[in-house]
């Protein structure tokens, strides 16, 4: 029995949008037995189950928000954790 290991997000570096976009953030991780379980978390406030983030229509006052991904293996018991901080960058407006 093992895991969680190799824990990773993709995309790898998904920290960087422009205002307006959407991303989908997927946690992976590797556990024995199988499967892991995973949840998100915005700061401390619990967001939800499962290894995809969905962040639609993302807003300026979202920068700097820092998503955390929390894998457990819970026939261990064992969990560990990877964050990203959102950058947002102020969409262009047409000149």
């Amino acid at each position: 029995m093992y895991g969680p290991q190799n824990v990773a997000l993709d995309p790898a570096s998904p920290g960087n949008v422009t205002e307006g976009d959407s991303l989908n953030v997927s946690c992976t991780a590797q556990c024995n037995p199988s499967p892991c379980s995973f949840s998100w978390a915005l700061g401390n406030n619990g967001v939800l189950p499962g290894a995809l983030l969905p962040l639609p229509d993302i807003s300026i006052n979202k920068n700097g928000s820092v998503y955390t991904c929390t894998v457990n293996n819970t026939a261990i018991p064992r969990s560990t954790t990877i964050q990203f901080t959102l950058t947002v960058k102020p969409k262009m407006k047409p000149i």
